[in-house]
């Protein structure tokens, strides 16, 4: 259905539809086993401060690695849009203390602070769509990649998704940055195993 599908549109509202025909129960659970797999990940256990997200719709949402990262006392940051700059910042929070923000996303208040894009060590990122190299399809407004490309090499990039979100390719273009690590309800991908795998 998606073999080499080089229309981003059109993989986009494949799997958009795909991911919203999950019945909700079904969501939270393979969000729960997702979540136990990123919490396993070492970048995870021993990072001070993670930025996470707010699950908008029907994505694959991190909560539970959220609420066990807070109580082991770690630092969480949100994203939040500076839509003049089209680039997110992040600040502390916790999801009770969320607002609603732009592209119905939920973020950390105005007066809250951003905290230096040097102090995050990892970075947990969603997305439509991703393939076994890494590639990564947002949504389309293309906030995630600048702020991707912005950030320190030293950051690492966590893919978070449903394995139903896994397709055979997802076309890249020059400003589009893939992630480090991919953590789904089935698997966990390392650039370093996607790097091996495309060799063979």
């Amino acid at each position: 259905m998606f073999e080499r599908d080089h229309d981003k549109a059109l993989i986009r509202e494949r799997l958009l539809l795909q991911r919203l025909r999950l019945p909700v129960d079904l969501r939270a659970e393979l969000s729960s086993r997702a979540s136990e797999r990123l919490l396993q990940l070492g970048i995870i256990q021993e990072a001070s401060t993670i930025a996470f997200y707010a699950a908008v719709g029907s994505e694959a949402d991190p909560t539970p690695a959220v609420e066990a990262c807070l109580a082991a006392g770690k630092r969480v940051v949100f994203p939040r849009c500076c839509v003049a700059e089209r680039v997110l910042e992040f600040a502390p929070a916790t999801l009770d203390e969320l607002v609603p923000g732009a592209h119905r996303t939920r973020e950390p208040p105005a007066l809250v602070p951003a905290v230096s894009r040097s102090e995050i060590d990892c970075v947990v990122v969603p997305g439509v769509a991703f393939d076994a190299d890494l590639r990564r399809l947002g949504r389309g407004g293309g906030f995630y990649d600048a702020t991707l490309a912005a950030l320190s090499p030293r950051v690492t990039r966590i893919g978070f998704a449903f394995d139903s979100q896994i397709v055979p390719f997802v076309p890249s273009e020059g400003h589009d940055v893939p992630v480090d690590v991919l953590v789904t309800d089935a698997r966990v991908l390392h650039a370093a195993t996607a790097a091996r795998t495309a060799s063979h």
